[in-house]
């Protein structure tokens, strides 16, 4: 059993290089992973330089980051000892397509960023970055594996020839060291093959000047035009025109992320919309003649199964943007061929005689319409959720018209009406909460308006109404009252002939109100709100706290120089009886 420094390694190592095996420290008695590669041909400049860039990694604690223990030299073979990880390496993953949606893979992407850029902050770059060298939890979180010891491994497999080279940056094959745009590069090489199982087809010379990669969305048009320009733009062959930092992709493709979920939302809205235009046309022509009933039947109406009506619901865990495409697609091919039907047999069809059975006059299906406000629930659409809520209201008279008594249907609709109103409030609470916390008096008086809509629909929240109409009073009049404080500018000031006070007779500025001396009110005063203004009543007792005022400091004064003169007297007395005292 072989042996490297204190780990012990399970498994047949002879002459093995660039492996990973599982190995126990004899020491600690913990599990380990044992990277070995060959050192034999290595210069002691390289080896030297190995070494200082393994302790630097060594130093590296982050959750997307293999953590090292350890690393030594033996038998012409450098060994670093790692943390056990469980699961596979992203080669493994890429290889049987193991990824299942597109939300899954930018998730990766990303926290690979976080991890990489993590390493950059600390001045380690890896110059390696490949689906081998990256690790995946059981979890489905990254763990990014050789820093340091790629960069040795890379030197020797450019120079020989050998695979991995297809991910190294122009400038690296270059003959140059590479910084931290070296491994943007890389990284988007991977997330390249990630997205579309295939690498980019480079050009054997790497010309530094040219993006010679596909788009991603030319092997995959599914895929988002966002998420293509970001990949596209990490591959740029020009350094300069690549990105900056890691730290910068990142944030790219969480924004993309954001976009497949709002796509996600719009088409999951989309596809019901979809099911149930398929359904009515599959209903019109089932009640046609029995040569519409056979051609009918050569229509795949299957995708009208697989699409749940709840699907909103699901969108963040059981369907994902790329199935949504795929249902949109099929969804859409097959109200195309009933439409095409329905065009060569519509003849056949009598028209509608009555109201009852006029689609223009048909009120929405109930199921639509759940359908329909729980998706907008689940989005958080204040504006969706009002405006289904108004519609569910103005189609109950025919509900219980058409539906017999005993039926739920109506208490289905109501329940997630009330749901989705509930949801709405509690949104719009927040927001004019938070408005009136910064004093945003116009935002919350524009959220509490829909608040007034939602009372119109549902009187069950005139109460809360009330409160939240009292919070934003309170919001205006404190805004009121702190008005006049406001110190004009100069530009803005009232100008004019200086006011004489009556009683003082002290001159005051044009714009004063009271006297600046006595608080005495001054003629021709205006009660403009622009000015800081005292009332009355508050100008006498400022005129009596001024009067106590100077008749208290009289008092203080006099006792002072009663006490002053008594010691000076007692001083004198002192002297003289001292002086008879001395010359007798």
């Amino acid at each position: 059993m072989k042996v490297f420094g204190k780990y012990e390694i399970a498994e047949d190592a002879e002459g093995a290089a660039n492996e990973v095996f599982r190995g126990r420290d004899q020491i600690l008695q913990r599990e380990a992973f044992i990277k070995v590669f060959s050192t034999q041909g290595m210069a002691n400049q390289v080896k030297q330089r190995l070494y200082k860039d393994v302790e630097s990694a060594a130093k590296l604690t982050h959750p997307n980051i293999a953590t090292v223990y350890n690393f030594g030299e033996q038998d012409n073979s450098i060994y670093v000892a790692m943390e056990e990880l469980d699961g596979e390496s992203l080669r493994q993953f890429v290889d049987q397509q193991r990824f299942s949606t597109l939300e899954a893979k930018i998730q990766f992407m990303v926290e690979v960023c976080d991890g990489l850029a993590f390493a950059h902050a600390n001045e380690v770059i890896h110059r390696g970055v490949k689906p081998t060298n990256i690790f995946v939890l059981k979890s489905g979180r990254p763990k990014i594996l050789d820093f340091a010891t790629a960069s040795a491994i890379n030197q020797r497999s450019s120079s020989n020839g050998s695979n991995g080279t297809e991910y190294l940056a122009p400038e690296q094959l270059q003959g140059q060291k590479g910084d931290a745009r070296s491994d943007i590069y890389s990284a988007c090489v991977v997330f390249f093959e990630l997205l579309t199982y295939k690498t980019p087809s480079a050009d054997k010379d790497h010309n530094p000047e040219g993006d010679r990669f596909p788009l991603i969305t030319e092997l995959n048009p599914l895929l988002p035009q966002k998420l293509a320009s970001v990949i596209a733009k990490g591959l740029s062959g020009n350094i300069a025109n690549r990105y900056q930092t890691i730290t910068d992709l990142a944030a790219d493709l969480r924004k993309a992320s954001v976009e497949v979920f709002n796509l996600s939302a719009k088409l999951a809205k989309e596809v019901v919309e979809l099911r149930s235009e398929v359904l009515n046309s599959r209903s019109k022509l089932e009640t046609g003649a029995d040569e519409d009933k056979a051609q009918l039947a050569g229509i795949d109406l299957s995708v009208v199964d697989r699409i749940n009506p709840e699907i909103a619901g699901t969108v963040t865990s059981k369907l994902h943007y790329l199935q949504l495409v795929e249902l949109h697609e099929q969804a859409n091919a097959a109200l195309k061929a009933l439409s095409e039907l329905t065009a060569k047999t519509q003849p056949a069809i009598e028209p509608p005689t009555d109201a009852t059975t006029n689609p223009e006059k048909q009120a929405p299906s109930i199921e639509d319409k759940v359908s329909e406000i729980t998706l907008a629930t689940k989005i958080g659409d204040v504006r969706d959720i009002l405006a289904l809520a108004q519609e569910i209201q103005d189609h109950k008279k025919q509900w219980f018209e058409t539906i017999p008594s005993g039926d739920s249907s109506i208490e289905t609709v109501e329940s997630a009406c009330r749901n989705a109103l509930d949801t709405a409030v509690q949104i719009l609470q927040s927001r004019i909460h938070g408005a009136v916390t910064r004093g945003d008096l116009a935002a919350a008086q524009e959220d509490f308006r829909q608040v007034e809509q939602i009372c119109a629909i549902d009187a069950h929240y005139d109460g809360l109404s009330m409160q939240i109409s009292d919070e934003i009073r309170e919001l205006a009049q404190r805004q009121e009252r702190a008005e006049p404080r406001k110190r004009l500018p100069s530009t803005d000031r009232v100008s004019g002939t200086p006011k004489v006070c009556p009683s003082c007779g002290k001159s005051n500025a044009a714009e004063a109100v009271f006297c600046e001396s006595c608080s005495t009110r001054l003629a021709g005063a205006s009660a403009s709100r622009r000015l800081t203004t005292v009332a009355p009543t508050q100008a006498k007792a400022r005129i009596v706290q001024q009067q106590t005022r100077g008749q208290d400091s009289q008092g203080v004064g006099f006792k002072t120089l009663l006490l002053v003169g008594a010691g000076v007297a007692l001083l004198l007395l002192a002297g003289v009886v001292g002086y008879f005292l001395f010359r007798g």
